[in-house]
């Protein structure tokens, strides 16, 4: 699992696999360095 940065929200939620096979996909390959691009929102609403 290359999602290990503690800031993004995500980390514990992936790392558990409590997430479905398709958003944990999700998560990993819109991955931009450490920084994830949550699907329906753009890179800078934060």
């Amino acid at each position: 699992m290359s999602i290990n940065n503690p800031g993004n929200g995500y980390t514990l939620i992936a790392a558990s696999g409590s997430l479905t096979a398709a958003t944990s996909n999700d998560l990993i390959f819109e991955q931009r360095g450490n920084k994830i691009n949550r699907r329906g929102k753009s890179d800078n609403d934060d």
